[in-house]
């Protein structure tokens, strides 16, 4: 057997465990004793790739206790390879597979995507935000065509739980279970500075940041927010604005 041949097989025999065929590693009569001792780097993989689960969904394992977690973290480590050199990629699907599974629980997999978001937000790209006095200098036509570049690391999704409560009381050390929303919300995160931040923000102003980050202009945004028939949507939007210079998450402004 050529020696990538035996890579391979070696690779397969860790990836899969008690399913590899040991025989395609090693030769000898002595496969079972060959299985426990080829079984340790088995092991050792699973181990390093629940012991990263652990360590980014620190919020959730201590929500979800330990036996309920590491039930859920060696179903996805069995199910999901690592795909990437680095191991920051890893984890991407977990809370996937805790909404697909526990549907009915939406404060653990909302959790978990908050737990994932805020570690991404870490070790995601830097970007600086402009200053307040660039949009001041804006004319206005210049407003009209104006298109605010957000930051690299904000990603928002809608929830229907208390999340961003339920992470801040793990954070600090004292669980207790937020009161539940009267609506749907959204919870953004990005990184201000060398910190990740979230807030739990109205469903306005997550649909106002999707249609930014899809290119519309702030004119048009200031057009959408009065399509209601209200009369305060500049102020609206000037106060949205305010909120998005402060948190600092316009890094450009495309004319």
């Amino acid at each position: 057997m050529r020696l990538l041949e035996v890579q391979r097989a070696f690779q397969s025999l860790v990836l899969q465990g008690d399913s590899a065929p040991v025989e395609t590693v090693v030769s000898g009569k002595d496969l079972t004793d060959a299985r426990r001792r080829l079984g340790v780097y088995s092991h050792a993989y699973r181990a390093t790739m629940a012991g990263l689960l652990h360590e980014v969904f620190d919020k959730t394992w201590a929500y979800l206790g330990d036996e309920r977690f590491e039930a859920e973290v060696a179903d996805y480590v069995a199910a999901h390879r690592s795909t990437s050199f680095s191991l920051d990629d890893y984890g991407a699907d977990f809370p996937t597979q805790l909404e697909q599974r526990l549907g009915g629980e939406p404060d653990v997999f909302e959790l978990a995507w908050l737990d994932w978001a805020m570690r991404r937000a870490f070790d995601g790209p830097d970007a600086e935000p402009v200053a307040p006095a660039q949009l001041a200098a804006l004319s206005p036509d210049e407003w009209d065509r104006a298109r605010l570049v957000l930051h690299p690391t904000l990603v928002h999704r809608e929830v229907v739980s208390n999340a961003g409560s339920l992470w801040a009381s793990l954070d600090a050390g004292a669980p207790v279970m937020p009161p539940p929303l009267t609506a749907p919300m959204t919870l953004r995160v990005w990184r201000k500075g060398w910190q990740p931040h979230f807030r739990m923000i109205p469903a306005e102003e997550g649909a106002a940041l999707q249609a930014i980050a899809e290119g519309q202009t702030f004119a048009a945004l200031c057009e959408d927010l009065g399509r209601d028939g209200s009369q305060d949507a500049p102020v609206r939007a000037g106060r949205l604005l305010a909120v998005w210079i402060e948190d600092g998450l316009i890094v450009e402004i495309a004319l």
